[in-house]
């Protein structure tokens, strides 16, 4: 369930969560999702300063706030083929201000998506792993000629014993 969440992820790291999102899903998995819809009485009160982008906007606290378009949200979950919609329903209600006489059109989008395909989690988890790897190796570059030496020189007399799978482990006897 995501409800008013999508909106304050800025747009470039929407997709990121969507595949977070996909992750803990398995297949059949369905994402309920309610969030500001294009046209919100709410966007209509943010000024031109306030305005990121098309239907994007920064609050005064700093916070983010995106109106999505029903085609703007059913593209972004089934971009990679992980998600398919299965209902979005526009929701409409004017609410009246009698203290004020004031009536704000509200509107926000349910939309339900259902997984339908996993994605390669172990090969992004490999590709952050040679990531960070590298990073380690760029560190140790310097000390690793010395340290390989000496351990080279420490393990020369250590007999290597077999174990029950079938693979080898350096164990003093």
């Amino acid at each position: 369930t995501a409800i008013f969440v999508l909106s304050a992820i800025s747009p470039t790291n929407l997709e990121k969560a969507i595949r977070n999102i996909s992750i803990t899903l398995k297949i059949g998995g369905k994402v309920l999702l309610r969030d500001y819809y294009a046209g919100d009485h709410a966007q209509l009160r943010f000024g031109e300063a306030h305005k990121l982008g098309e239907n994007y906007h920064a609050r005064s606290d700093g916070t983010l706030s995106k109106f999505f378009t029903q085609e703007e949200l059913v593209q972004a979950f089934e971009k990679n083929g992980i998600f398919r919609c299965e209902r979005v329903k526009l929701q409409q209600k004017t609410i009246e201000n009698q203290k004020r006489k004031l009536k704000m059109d509200r509107q926000w989008i349910d939309v339900v998506f259902i997984k339908v395909k996993h994605i390669d989690v172990i090969e992004s988890l490999e590709q952050a792993q040679k990531k960070q790897d590298i990073r380690k190796i760029e560190i140790k570059d310097e000390k690793s000629e010395d340290q390989n030496v000496r351990n080279k020189e420490e393990c020369d007399d250590t007999p290597l014993v077999e174990d029950d799978f079938g693979s080898f482990f350096d164990i003093p006897l």
